[in-house]
């Protein structure tokens, strides 16, 4: 139960088994799959439960490169300039906005500012137009991160887009710099625009933070998705959110995945001593499901014994953000053992279909390793398997996306970037965001402050 139990309410942890039945007689092992689910009360979908403040800061690319042609005759530079424009409306009283643009180096245009005029807002943003060199991300956000060190009780939100890889650094620097972004409480969303940039890499980057990626196809869609961003911020009534999973003797945790509001491949779960794992998952919003999957191994049994056992204890702290105050909340993971057929040989279907498509994004990720090391053995095999999952899943457009690489690496034996991100950006969508209630934002564009 509850150690307090707040008046503004609290969050429930469900959890399902890929099998809730497994075989008393077996002789292994048996793999499973637990699926928690992670959603706010009714008493935290009211208005004055609603973050209050949030600190937003831009991280913009203005490298050489974002004057190519986008779409409609406007360059990659016109797009993301336009999106962030449309920002304006999102901004409250009480909120901050900072804009750094980059090349080879960070340029703060804009820290910590509170909005008054629309119309200074898109005059500093204009000043994208003045630069364009390389392009040095680690630096950038480096920046960022110094700026939202000023944030004490404020909500802590990046949005950094790029169009490219690094060249004045490199990936890895900005890896790093993704996760000690993520150790100050920042989330990050991470938008790739055109079609040389690496989507695994912004993926990877914002990992740590429990964030999000895109891919910017359009002016419109980059509009969409930027405001989409701090629409989802301005949702936030939950933070500090720590699963905890103590498992009982011998029961074994392998991988484990978000499944929404991004699916997102994190590997290896690591155990500790007293065979506990602790995890930072994302901040909360008011209207949106949350989703992490977890492998498991259930031991076989060593004496005769056919019913329930408590496999794990999940532990699910958290602050609501207008109280100030930490909150749990536990339950307990049962399977039963059974000698009866029909109960130990079915499966959650559903969750079977989840588990499925969360390897795919696995199968991403493992695929874009191997064609940076141009490992040929390993490219076909994996595309094989992706085309096999997609199959057997019906998803039609993912499946004709790995045939098309497919056939593409036969003739030629390459496979393009613009097919890693469109996948990338598939993969991670395959579940769904999660999203209870999809805000349309056009009525926002066409309102003034």
């Amino acid at each position: 139960k509850y150690k307090e139990v707040s008046k503004f309410g609290k969050l429930n942890l469900n959890y399902k088994l890929m099998k809730p039945f497994i075989n008393a007689a077996s002789e292994s092992d048996t793999e499973n799959y637990i699926l928690f689910e992670v959603s706010t009360d009714e008493e935290l979908k009211k208005e004055e439960v609603r973050t209050v403040a949030i600190d937003f800061c831009l991280v913009l690319d203005v490298s050489g490169s974002m004057r190519e042609p986008f779409e409609g005759g406007m360059t990659k530079l016109d797009a993301a300039v336009k999106a962030a424009e449309h920002l304006y409306d999102f901004i409250g009283e009480k909120d901050t906005i900072s804009v750094v643009l980059y090349d080879s180096q960070p340029y703060v245009v804009l820290s910590r500012a509170k909005l008054t005029s629309k119309s200074d807002y898109e005059h500093i943003l204009r000043k994208a137009y003045n630069y364009g060199g390389s392009t040095n991300i680690s630096a950038a956000l480096a920046q960022a991160r110094q700026i939202l060190k000023a944030s004490t009780d404020s909500l802590k939100r990046v949005i950094f887009l790029t169009d490219g890889l690094p060249t004045v650094d490199t990936e890895q620097d900005g890896i790093r710099e993704g996760l000690l972004l993520a150790q100050d409480g920042v989330v990050i969303t991470a938008l790739g625009i055109g079609r040389d940039f690496n989507y695994n890499f912004i993926q990877e980057l914002t990992k740590p933070s429990r964030g999000t990626t895109d891919h910017l196809k359009t002016p419109n869609e980059a509009i969409s998705i930027f405001a989409k961003a701090f629409k989802s911020a301005k949702s936030t009534v939950v933070s500090d959110v720590e699963l905890t999973l103590q498992f009982s003797e011998k029961v074994r945790v392998g991988e484990y995945y978000r499944v929404v509001p991004e699916t997102t491949y994190y590997g290896k779960c690591e155990m500790d001593n007293n065979r506990t794992v602790k995890l930072k998952i994302d901040d909360i919003e008011y209207n949106r499901l949350y989703k992490y999957l977890f492998q498991i191994i259930v031991p076989k049994l060593k004496t005769p014994y056919e019913g329930k056992f408590r496999i794990a204890t999940a532990k699910i702290s958290y602050s609501i953000l207008a109280l100030n105050q930490k909150q749990e909340h536990t339950i307990d993971i049962v399977i039963e053992h059974t000698h009866d057929v029909q109960k130990y040989s079915s499966e959650l279907q559903t969750l079977r279909e989840t588990v499925m498509r969360c390897q795919i994004n696995k199968l991403f990720v493992k695929l874009d390793e191997a064609v940076k090391k141009g490992d040929k053995k390993s490219i076909a095999s994996i595309l094989e398997e992706l085309i096999e999952k997609t199959r057997e899943l019906g998803e039609i457009q993912l499946e004709e996306r790995c045939l098309k690489m497919k056939e593409d690496y036969i003739a030629r034996g390459i496979i393009s970037n613009e097919d890693l991100i469109r996948l990338g950006n598939e993969s991670t969508k395959v579940n769904g965001d999660g999203t209870m209630d999809m805000p349309d934002f056009s009525s926002v564009f066409s309102s003034s402050k």
